[in-house]
């Protein structure tokens, strides 16, 4: 038995849970039943029982539902927080788990004082910014590594808030400002800079006459850039004119810049409009009541509490804050009428931890949104597919007025990383691995983007056309990582056509670039790693490397030597690498790290290309499938169909964008044309039962469709033999490939097709069916 600490002893003899049971154990050192959620509700004389009720009330729709719910407080091994929880006879509530801190005696009488002060401490914010500038120099002050999106910013003329005159005036960036981050919402008829009232805004102590129609966030923006000793804020509300397109065209791109070059960006996180303010500020409203709460034992021993986990901000929800968001360099967040401070090297939170010196942790109640720009991930300097896609992943997720913005609002991360991806991006998709960004996926249902402009069209085959969660584990394997990452190089894409794009859907347009696998090719074969080092296996590498169009002088072969280290080749993998020398990187296989052409600014619409067409029957639907290696709550349920052939076997799968999709008959006829090849490793486990394999085949799930792949795929080392007769020791030796075809499934308007879902299909299966070769126009 755990042994119980004076703290466990108070809570377990208050006079209305010293009846209920009390239990010690290995994970949780220490739960103390406090009864049912209606026993809490029913002790109206007991002041602690009430202050508890008064937190989990919300969990229950109902008074009879209270009953049914029991309340705990627990202690981990190891640690000194508590928890509160609500729980059903099946587990956990959702959101309703509260961290309880001790306080000490001595610190019961300023308690409330100091968790709900009326203003923020300004001090204290300069206090972090100070420390930031003098000991993150190599990391917070990092505009000059971020590429210019288009021209130079030192040059360009903004029009700024000037905070101590109480007007507009022009600036250029190379002036100190801070920056304001928020959402517009529905406000209302409020004060914006237009071409009829730019000059008379620019009029010193003209923005006092006009407090009514500036919202409140905006207000207090001020303020508090005056108060930090600032002199310049940039809203864009105020700093572009809205009815001017020229200058709206001019300035959103440059928004990258702006939001980097600012020394410190207020996010104001809280509210669903720009008249929500920030409060707290001197001179302003007062701060509103924070997240925690005091809950008394007895009059003199207290507990703070706060609720554990993601505040839902609708901030968080939006497409245009995403850039300003991960672009800023400083930021200062408003948040559950509190303030945190994230710069590149440090988090903070005003110090009220500190004061009291609690115990919960800032990441257990706030979970904010992982900046994956952050200098602390690595300096961009090559085509990181992965890191673009997790921009993607959270992004894809937000939601946008103007369905039309969706690339807009994006298009600084494409600035971004844009120089280092050959070829560019088109429409939100890197041209130099084009087969394999066409791979996205959805993750349960997602919302087609329709452009209230017939100029704007959104593309069916890039992500920007739909709105929801996403699938990129595609994007992971087969292409370059720095760290030679062994089991993303377990299966691959290759091409089976060529792309153009095009602005109009009748003439093909330039070649789509999609030259990664020109590169891939020099990818290390089995032959490399038993072959020991010479002169002629070198130069005939850098031969290689130049008939590839890179420039062998900045690529350095290194290879392990067989003659002087004894290892096992079937377990060694990284005898061979390529080492970048620039950026001081080791890969599988030389790739272009730059791109020298401009960032595109019109976008082509339509796809071009020759492939092969083939029609198969819809099978059954799959749902059941939940994301590899995450809990199946975590992620929705995402609906698939099988393909099947003329005879009713099984030849592929898609997954769907919508559940709507599902309902459509089985055995319904589904045009497809495939748009690019495909193969992993599919290797048996020791235990001759369960089947290895990438993360993303989830149809090798699906023991119907494992027999199917077996009996199709190719073998790299033995043939396939039934488990009764294999010797047992050796199964996990055999290792093969399941070989396909990465398909569209689509749909014909008015010639143009149209993507409805994307799958695979079998190889052999693909290949037996003869089918023809079809120009389409993808739109």
């Amino acid at each position: 038995m755990t042994e119980e600490n004076s703290v466990d002893v108070l809570i377990r003899s208050h006079q209305c849970w010293v009846s209920q049971p009390a239990q010690f154990g290995t994970t949780a050192a220490f739960a103390q039943q406090l009864g049912r959620l209606s026993d809490l509700r029913d002790r109206r004389d007991c002041k602690t029982c009430q202050g508890i009720f008064g937190l989990l009330e919300n969990v229950a729709a109902s008074q009879e539902q209270q009953g049914q719910i029991s309340c705990i407080i627990r202690r981990y091994t190891g640690r000194k927080t508590y928890h509160l929880t609500a729980e059903k006879d099946e587990g956990f509530v959702a959101d309703f788990d509260y961290y309880m801190d001790y306080l000490p005696e001595s610190q019961n009488w300023r308690t409330e004082m100091n968790l709900h002060p009326v203003w923020f401490d300004l001090d204290e914010i300069k206090q972090w910014a100070d420390d930031c500038s003098r000991n993150h120099e190599d990391c917070c002050r990092r505009t000059s590594e971020l590429p210019p999106v288009i021209g130079d910013m030192a040059k360009l003329d903004m029009v700024f808030i000037d905070a101590h005159d109480n007007c507009l005036r022009e600036s250029n960036i190379q002036e100190s400002f801070l920056a304001l981050s928020y959402v517009w919402g529905e406000s209302g008829a409020k004060l914006q800079l237009r071409l009829e009232n730019k000059d008379n805004l620019r009029v010193p102590g003209v923005l006092k006459n006009h407090m009514d129609q500036i919202p409140r966030t905006i207000h207090d923006a001020i303020l508090l850039t005056k108060g930090l000793g600032f002199r310049y804020l940039w809203v864009d509300q105020l700093c572009i004119v809205q009815d001017n397109p020229e200058d709206v065209s001019r300035l959103v791109p440059q928004m990258l810049k702006i939001y980097s070059s600012a020394s410190i960006t207020i996010v104001a996180a809280d509210g669903r409009t720009s008249d929500h303010g920030l409060g707290g500020l001197p001179g302003g409203l007062p701060r509103r009541r924070g997240p925690y709460d005091v809950i008394e034992i007895s009059p003199s021993q207290q507990f703070v509490t706060v609720r554990r986990g993601t505040f839902p901000k609708h901030y968080f929800t939006r497409g245009w804050t995403f850039n300003e968001y991960h672009f800023s360099r400083r930021l200062l967040i408003f948040i559950e009428a509190t303030i945190i401070w994230k710069c590149e090297q440090n988090d903070s939170q005003e110090s009220m931890s500190a004061r009291y010196s609690l115990p919960i942790p800032l990441s257990a109640i706030y979970t904010l949104p992982y900046k994956y720009l952050s200098t602390s991930q690595g300096k961009l300097s090559w085509p990181d597919m992965r890191r673009y896609g997790h921009l993607i992943l959270e992004y894809n997720q937000r939601r946008l007025t103007h369905d039309s913005d969706a690339l807009a609002a994006f298009i600084g991360v494409i600035g971004a990383f844009d120089p280092y991806f050959q070829g560019g991006f088109l429409q939100g998709l890197p041209e130099l691995y084009f087969d394999v960004a066409l791979l996205w996926q959805p993750l349960g249902s997602s919302r087609r983007r329709v452009s209230e402009k017939s100029s704007d069209l959104m593309p069916s085959w890039s992500w920007v056309g739909w709105e929801g969660r996403l699938d990129l584990r595609m994007w992971n394997y087969g292409l370059p990582r720095p760290d030679n990452s062994w089991p993303w190089d377990t299966a691959s894409t290759f091409p089976t056509t060529t792309w153009y794009k095009s602005l109009e859907s009748a003439i093909a347009g330039p070649v789509v670039n999609n030259s990664y696998h020109e590169y891939y090719k020099l990818h290390p074969k089995w032959e490399d790693w038993a072959t020991p080092r010479s002169e002629d296996w070198t130069a005939k590498k850098r031969l290689q490397i130049e008939s590839s169009g890179l420039d062998s002088a900045d690529w350095e072969l290194e290879k392990w030597d067989s003659d002087t280290e004894e290892r096992d080749l079937a377990e060694y993998h990284e005898p061979i690498r390529y080492h970048h020398t620039p950026t001081n990187m080791n890969f599988l296989y030389p790739i272009p790290m730059e791109n020298s052409g401009p960032l595109q600014n019109s976008q082509p619409h339509f796809l071009h290309f020759r492939a092969r067409r083939g029609y198969l029957h819809k099978g059954p639907v799959f749902t059941d499938v939940p994301m590899q290696n995450f809990p199946s709550n975590t992620y929705p349920e995402y609906p698939g169909i099988f393909l099947q052939d003329k005879h009713g076997d099984l030849a592929g799968m898609l997954r769907l964008h919508a559940i709507e999709a599902e309902e459509t008959e089985e055995d319904g006829l589904l045009e497809l044309v495939a748009i690019s090849g495909g193969q992993g490793e599919f290797r048996l486990r020791e235990d001759a039962k369960t089947w290895e394999y990438c993360g993303f085949m989830e149809e090798l799930r699906h023991a119907r469709y494992v027999k199917r792949v077996r009996e199709a795929c190719t073998n790299n080392h033995e043939p396939l033999i039934s488990d009764e007769d294999a010797d047992r020791s050796r199964l996990g030796d055999r290792t093969s490939f399941y070989e396909w075809y990465n398909v569209l499934w689509i749909e014909w308007i008015d010639g143009i097709a149209y993507r409805k879902a994307c799958g695979r299909v079998i190889k052999q299966v693909w290949d037996a069916q003869g089918f023809e070769a079809i120009d389409v126009v993808l739109g």
